[in-house]
């Protein structure tokens, strides 16, 4: 089981039998898995948070799912998202269950930030993972775009812009990058960049030592070791 969710194989039920001494396994697919995973990282942004959802619920493309990354934000950030999600099956919230970490200052913010991502890349079950933050939002057809670029086949990380603001809201397209970046480091943010699921298989995590903001851009430096 832990081999097959290693391969990507995340969606599905398995069960062993043995005959002549020799275990086999049989693999039972539950369902289609959706070609877009979206993860969002949340703390204490009720507004923002909102706006976020809403940009994904909004996309041209269907095929995805939304993980909500919560960092045991405080409630009116968790009614916000609960306001959002609930009875939408692609939707789901994965938190830190750190019971009054949404009150007052946490504790190492940026390490809380990237463990609660890390979280919830155990549960990615789409072909193309993509991040978002609670302060930001994507145009409707970003699914669509970044579709024509995996066509390509050999194409395993691609970035493209985003629309930021969602908290306060302000409507303001980042650059458009038309060429390669070498070293992704402080120049591209998280909402820029998409990836194959096979990616986690050579990078299986954001980096927890020596943590800082840009956590983001060291584990892009990391694909594009790879890519």
């Amino acid at each position: 089981r832990v081999l097959l969710a290693n391969l990507g194989f995340r969606d599905i039920e398995t069960f062993s039998f043995v005959d002549r001494g020799v275990r086999a396994y049989v693999i039972h697919k539950r369902r289609r898995s959706p070609r877009h995973t979206v993860i969002l990282g949340s703390y204490n942004r009720p507004k923002g948070v909102r706006r976020a959802i809403h940009s994904v619920r909004s996309q041209t493309d269907p095929s995805w799912d939304l993980i909500v990354a919560d960092d045991s934000s405080d409630e009116a950030t968790l009614q916000a998202i609960h306001a959002e999600i609930d009875g939408d099956p692609r939707c789901r919230i994965v938190s830190t269950n750190d019971p009054g970490a949404g009150h007052g200052v946490r504790k190492d913010p940026a390490l809380r930030a990237v463990r609660a991502i890390n979280n919830a890349l155990l549960f990615v079950h789409g072909a193309f993972i993509h991040h978002l933050a609670d302060d930001d939002c994507y145009p409707p057809e970003r699914f669509e775009i970044f579709d024509s670029l995996f066509v390509d086949l050999r194409v395993f990380v691609a970035y493209g812009r985003i629309l930021i603001g969602a908290d306060p809201p302000k409507d303001t397209i980042r650059q458009i990058y038309f060429d390669f970046v070498s070293d992704p480091y402080k120049q591209l943010d998280q909402q820029q960049v998409a990836y194959r699921r096979e990616c986690l298989l050579f990078v299986p995590k954001w980096p927890e030592e020596n943590i800082e903001w840009a956590s983001d851009g060291v584990f892009f430096r990391e694909l594009s070791r790879y890519w």
